[in-house]
């Protein structure tokens, strides 16, 4: 029953609810009024239906839309809200409860950050804002506190993605339960048309009291999608020339997020790739595994990844990393850890709007570098800023884009504009032809905006800074590129820039090639050799291929100023060095000024030249004004391409000091056009002009005033005077330019005063000339095109009025006439002379010089009568022949001037040429013969009777004979290494020869100084071997006299130097050793064959037989003997001499003896006992040196008086002595003696007693000391000490002397008697 009952209730219900839902839309208004009020939500909805469903009664509010919207961050419509109505609940709790809500056809719109920021400055009212949050709590306390569950299906979420694109989701469906503090939602979404290929599956959990405040629900979402296709979702933003392949993603996504938003998140990559081709390239990249974080802060993230495995065209992307922070919405920034640009430069033109051109062309940069960070910001909605850090940027140069390596670049730019700063470091910039070579770059700042519309493409750059090597410039410019579908595509360019360069030589490499074109280029490149610019102006306004604007397209200046430059203005002549030269280009003309400038080595005062046309049918006129050096204006057109004609010019006439006048070149740039002209007129003022006289010799004029004038290469010039050696001169010429040679005629005269000629003419002092002297000369010179060449020069004078103050007998007064003439002929290979002085001098001879090897072919000198006969063309040859000729004074001049003399031929003809080669006659000058003969000569006071000579050479050697009446000579000279010598002397008998005078003409004081370090001393001294037979020099005899030294390559000998013959000579040999000399004495003599008697000196000693033996050196060549560093020891034998009175000389032979001196001493002490001499049966001593110092002491010398001992030094450097002498006399030996000696006189009857006494004793002197010391010329000799003894007479021999006496005459008045003879016998003893 109660079940019927319950079921008649609810068909009564149903039966209600059907007649109540029939009629509900009318009650729409107070629905919605009610919702809104029962839930705190407004809302509009334009209908409403009920119906039944298995849960109960179902209202459905159809198109429901929140009416505060603007306030909201989102905008909700739902197609279908499906309100299940609880009907049990609703009566227990009195007012009526849904169980359960569905949203069908839901589409949430998120609003983008700009919609936020407009509604922020949206002027609400006060109770807006309130309003706005009371709806979202209100929506909050139905979804997660009223209801316990409720679901979405088939609804979309549309929102705006960074690049303002908008996108959409769709959920497929949501099912949302509640369960006290924990809300969870489960669901499925899909990308809108992909619906078949895959779907998203997500979890959302909330957690917290829905009553409670918003900032405690905290919430979490997991998503996973697997091979999820995305290529209609990005597909919008790719460029149309790409053809995407495919785009999938997986992953597995956990994130965390409050009422405020996100807080972290982390996303896991599966299995992803994008592929897609564009202008015939494939890419493919994959995202195999890794994972993504982000971390959230209000509006505010960061992001992180972490073991990326991606790879590119299955090539594996090494090293991803990726870090990232910014605020949603609005910007964004990523750290890419460097990522390669060129493996994502694909990306940027795969979502790029570039056209297939810009593709290709940025394709062929081959741009390189590291992309260190990506910042991304929204400027408003559709427009994306990104802004780049790039480091060691690099890439190919590619039409006006330069390539760069190493750069660091930061970009910011949109699809419309953007701007870049990039810094370049040390590196070579290269370029696609625009320069011709690459540019050393020292640093480079460039900030660049541009533009990108319909028109073209737009480069801007307000400041370029470039340091090169040499350049550093500062520019702004415009470089626009006209569209393609522009009528002219030609870039316009629009510059103006500063620069400064330190070297102007590579300025050519700063030319721009395309923009100035070939020609202009080809000329210019070579210009600028050297020089600074400062402050060069650059101004360029037009299309590149407009130039050189001579319709006035455009505009091209360029201001350059060079300071210290070198320019070089056209090939083949020589350009402008030391300028400060102003350049102003004007389109395709140039201007140059300068006040300071030198054109070759021409210094030039003002210089304005200009160039009509930069091209190759341009003409260059260079007019300067100059005052310069006419040597340096003749180098300038001698080295100019028209050397050809006034070339000829100037190498035949030699202008030299400074030229004041003015030169024009000009020149045509075309290289088939030669008609290339220099002109100009220059004023002579004290100009020295040369005229050429062949290769080497020219004619000096000094001083030429006049003025001359030139076109190309006829000179004229009339009337000019000058001066020629000193001596004033006029002259005229005239030069012609024919077809096939070139010509120059010019005569000459003057009147000389010859002492001043001589004083410019040093060559001329030992003539010693004065007067006046009139001459008057003509010169000729022909030059062919073949460079060969002839010339002509005629001399005449009489001489008179002229003194020469030579000795006779070529000594001549003013009023004599000596009739000359000179005549000289020649080519470029030779020239010839002949000159003749009547009666005095004859010359003749050939100077060749082909290819510069210069030589006499012969030579003939002739000095006196009859020697102008028979002239041999083969041989140099001098002939003297007179009969009387005091040669000391002719010896004099010769010593100084020899080889000038002996030269006289090129001396004449010197005269009046100059050599401007400057031959070392001594080279030129090889006699063959010089033949002398002279009846009565004189040579320092020796006669020299019937003196004749000849020098003869050969291939082999030169021989010098010399034969007199008191001379016979033969010398022998061959030349080698060593120079050898042999000189032989068979008779030299010089009795009046004047030494002092011949030494003071030929030798000069001996030099102390060591002679330097040789390493051949076999280049530097000569072999020589001597022999004189009779060399008899007043009472000097050297006969006869015999000598060999010679040199190694580093030691002199001293073979054998001896003088004397057999056994009674001296010999001496040694060596030097470029540091001391050593030699070896060996001497046996008598008195009679001595050094000291050869030497002419009276000996002080006479003996039979002395021999010296000994061996010295000394820091020195040998002809540099010394005392200060003299070392050595010797020994000396004496036998059988006497010591007598001495004159000086001999004195100072032997004064270091000072035997003399004590024999005068003790003359003075013992009744002059050794008045008549000291004699001696042998005398020795050894001695050595050292550094000067002699010691000896081991003097000794016996003789039947006695003996004398003794040993000292003597200091020869400072020639001193400190010796001492002991003298003991022979008592025993000799009555004399005992008798000079004895104490007590012995008186006859003395002497008597002697005999008588068994054992006889007397007290006598035994020993004598004396000490010599002071000067060696004059030392101080005195007795130090006598010694007394008694001398016992048994079985002596003077006690036999005696005893025999007494045998010859017994009576003691015979031995008396003879007490007055004893002086006598000791005097005959000593």
């Amino acid at each position: 029953m109660l079940a019927v009952i319950t079921l008649i209730l609810i068909a009564v219900l149903l039966t209600a609810a059907r007649f109540a839902i029939n009629s509900v839309d009318d009650y729409k208004e107070q629905l919605v009024e009610w919702v809104a009020a029962e839930h705190d939500i407004n809302v509009n909805a334009d209908k409403v239906t009920a119906g039944v469903d298995f849960s109960g009664l179902v209202l459905t509010l159809k198109n429901v839309t929140f009416t505060e919207t603007e306030a909201l961050p989102f905008e909700l419509k739902v197609d279908n809200l499906f309100l299940h109505f609880d009907f049990l609940e609703s009566l227990r709790q009195q007012h009526i409860t849904f169980n359960d809500i569905s949203l069908k056809g839901a589409d949430l719109l998120l609003k983008s950050p700009i919609d936020t920021e407009e509604i922020e400055q949206l002027e609400l009212s006060e109770t807006d804002e309130p309003q706005s949050q009371s709806t979202l709590d209100a929506l909050k306390n139905i979804f997660l506190l009223r209801l316990s569950s409720f679901s979405i299906t088939e609804s979309r979420i549309n929102f705006t993605d960074h690049l303002y694109n908008k996108k959409t989701v769709l959920i497929q469906d949501l099912s949302w339960i509640n369960d006290g503090e924990h809300h969870q939602g489960v669901g499925k979404a899909s990308l809108p048309n992909t619906l078949d290929d895959n779907s998203l599956e997500f979890i959302i959990d909330i957690k917290g009291d829905a009553e409670g405040s918003n900032e405690q629900l905290i919430g979490s979402l997991y998503a996973h999608a697997e091979n999820l296709n995305v290529a209609e979702y990005i597909r919008p933003q790719i460029n149309p020339l790409a053809e995407l392949k495919t785009a999938t993603m997986s992953f597995k996504l956990w994130g965390e997020f409050d009422f405020n938003g996100p807080k972290n998140m982390q996303l896991e990559w599966g299995n992803s790739e994008i592929a897609w081709s564009m202008l015939d390239q494939l890419h493919d990249w994959q995202i195999n595994h890794g994972s993504l974080q982000f971390t959230y802060q209000n509006d505010y993230c960061l992001f992180d990844s972490y073991d990326l495995n991606i790879t590119h065209n299955y090539i594996p992307f090494s090293d991803v990393k990726v870090s990232a922070e910014g605020t949603l919405g609005q910007f964004g920034g990523f750290d890419l850890n460097g990522i390669d640009v060129s493996s994502i430069m694909p990306f940027g033109l795969l979502f790029s709007s570039l056209s297939e051109a810009d593709i290709n062309y940025i394709s062929a940069l081959e741009i390189g570098g590291k992309l260190n960070k990506i910042g991304l910001k929204v400027e408003k909605p559709g427009e994306l800023t990104v802004n780049a850090n790039i480091d060691a940027f690099n890439n190919q140069a590619v039409g006006v884009i330069p390539g760069v390596s190493d750069a660091n670049i930061s970009v910011t730019s949109n699809q419309q504009s953007g701007h870049a700063t990039i810094k370049l470091g040390q590196q070579e910039i290269h370029f696609d032809g625009q320069f011709n070579r690459p540019m050393p770059l020292q640093q480079g700042d460039f900030e660049f905006n541009w533009t990108n519309n319909e028109e073209g493409f737009e480069l801007v750059s307000k400041k370029s800074l470039l340091v090169t090597d040499e350049l550093n410039s500062l520019s702004q410019f415009s470089l626009f590129f006209p569209s393609e579908s522009a009528t002219d595509t030609s870039p316009i360019l629009n510059l103006y820039a500063y620069a400064s360069l330190n070297d102007a030589s590579k300025a050519q490499h700063y030319f721009p090639v395309h923009a100035m074109g070939e020609d202009v280029f080809d000329y210019l490149q070579p210009t600028l050799k050297k020089g600074t610019v400062t402050g060069a102006k650059v101004l360029w306004s037009g299309r590149l291929s407009d130039y050189p604007f001579t319709q006035n397209q455009g505009v091209f200046q360029a201001y350059v100023p060079v300071k210290d430059a070198e320019y070089d203005f056209y090939q083949g002549w020589q350009g402008l060095s030391d300028l400060d030269l102003n350049l102003l280009f004007e389109n395709d003309s140039l201007i140059m000024k300068s006040n300071k400038a030198k054109l070759g080595d021409i210094k030039v005062d003002k210089l304005v030249a200009d160039v009509d046309h930069l091209s190759s049918e341009g003409i260059l006129t260079v007019n300067v004004d100059l005052e310069e050096k006419s040597k340096s204006i003749v180098k300038y057109l001698i080295a100019s391409p028209l050397k050809d004609s006034v070339g000829k010019a100037v190498q035949s006439i030699h202008i030299n000091d400074r030229l004041q006048g003015n030169l024009t070149l000009t020149i045509p740039l075309a290289e088939d056009n030669d008609d290339t002209q220099v002109s100009g007129e220059f004023n002579l003022n004290k100009n020295n002009v040369d005229l050429e006289l062949g290769s080497d010799y020219i004619l000096p004029l000094k001083n030429v005033k006049g003025t001359f004038s030139f076109i190309n290469g006829d000179l004229e010039a009339d009337d000019l005077t000058a001066t020629l050696f000193g001596q004033p001169v006029n002259f005229s010429f005239f030069s012609k330019e024919f077809s096939d040679k070139y010509e120059l005629k010019a005569s000459l005269s003057g009147e000389w005063d010859v002492a001043k000629l001589s004083d410019h003419q040093q060559s001329l002092l030992p003539l010693q000339l004065s007067g006046n002297l009139d001459w008057q000369g003509q010169m000729s010179f022909t030059q062919s095109l073949n460079q060969d060449y002839k010339f002509g020069v005629h001399l005449t004078s009489q001489l008179q009025g002229m003194k020469i103050g030579l000795p006779a007998p070529y000594n001549k007064n003013a009023l004599q006439t000596w009739p000359t003439t000179i005549n000289i002929n020649g080519n470029q290979n030779s020239m010839r002379w002949d000159a003749l002085i009547t009666g005095k001098l004859t010359s003749a001879g050939e100077l060749a010089y082909p290819k510069q090897q210069t030589s006499i072919k012969y030579l003939y000198l002739g000095l006196g009568k009859d020697t102008g006969t028979n002239i041999d063309k083969t041989k140099q040859v001098v002939r003297v022949n007179q009969d009387k000729v005091n040669l000391t004074p002719w010896v004099e001049i010769l010593n100084e001037h020899f080889v000038e003399q002996a030269a006289v031929a090129i001396n004449t003809a010197t005269k009046t040429t100059e050599s401007l080669a400057a031959v070392d006659t001594n080279t030129l000058i090889d006699l063959d013969a010089f033949y002398l003969n002279i009846k009565h000569a004189e040579l320092f006071e020796q006669p020299l009777i019937n003196l004749s000579s000849e020098i003869i050479q050969t291939d082999e050697k030169l021989t010098v004979n010399i034969k007199g009446d008191d001379l016979l000579a033969n010398i022998e000279y061959r030349q080698g290494i060593p120079d050898r010598y042999d000189i032989s002397i068979k008779q030299m008998n010089f009795q009046l020869l004047d030494m002092d005078a011949l030494q003071a003409v030929f030798f000069n004081e001996e030099n102390d100084t060591l002679t330097e370090y040789s390493d051949n001393l076999r280049e530097d001294y000569p072999e020589v071997f001597l022999e004189c037979l009779s060399c008899i020099y007043k009472k000097m005899d050297l006969s006869p006299l015999k000598a060999h030294v010679f040199p190694s390559q580093s030691r002199f000998s001293i073979d054998y130097l001896q003088l004397g013959e057999e056994d009674q000579a001296t010999n001496i040999s040694g060596v030097w050793d470029q540091r001391r000399t050593n030699i070896i004495v060996d001497s046996r003599a008598s008195s009679e064959t001595s050094i000291v008697h050869r030497l002419g000196y009276d000996s002080p000693m006479n003996f039979q037989d002395a021999q010296l033996n000994g061996a010295f050196n000394w820091i020195g060549a040998p002809w540099q003997f010394n005392f200060d560093s003299l070392n050595g020891d010797f020994s000396l034998d004496v036998e059988n001499g006497q010591i007598t009175e001495v004159d000086d000389k001999g004195a100072r032979l032997l004064g270091f003896l000072s035997l003399d001196g004590i024999r005068r001493s003790l003359n003075l002490e013992f009744d002059d006992v050794f008045s008549k001499g000291l004699g001696f049966e042998e005398m020795s001593l050894s001695a050595n040196i050292t550094n000067g110092i002699l010691k000896n002491d081991d003097y000794y010398l016996y003789g039947s008086a006695g003996k004398i001992s003794g040993d000292g030094l003597v200091d020869l450097p400072n020639l001193n002595v400190n010796y001492r002498f002991s003298y003991s006399p022979a008592v025993t030996s000799s009555l004399p003696v005992l008798a000079a000696f004895a104490i007590n006189p012995l008186t006859g009857a003395a002497v008597l007693m002697l005999t008588k006494i068994l054992e006889p004793v007397v007290d006598t002197i035994i020993r004598v000391d004396f000490s010599v010391k002071g000067a060696l010329n004059d030392p101080e000799i005195k007795i130090e000490d006598r010694l007394k003894g008694k001398v016992k007479l048994q079985n002596s021999e003077v006690l036999e002397e005696i005893e025999d006496q007494q045998l010859d005459s017994n009576p003691l008045q015979d031995i008396l008697l003879n007490e007055e003879s004893m002086d006598e016998e000791l005097e005959d003893e000593f």
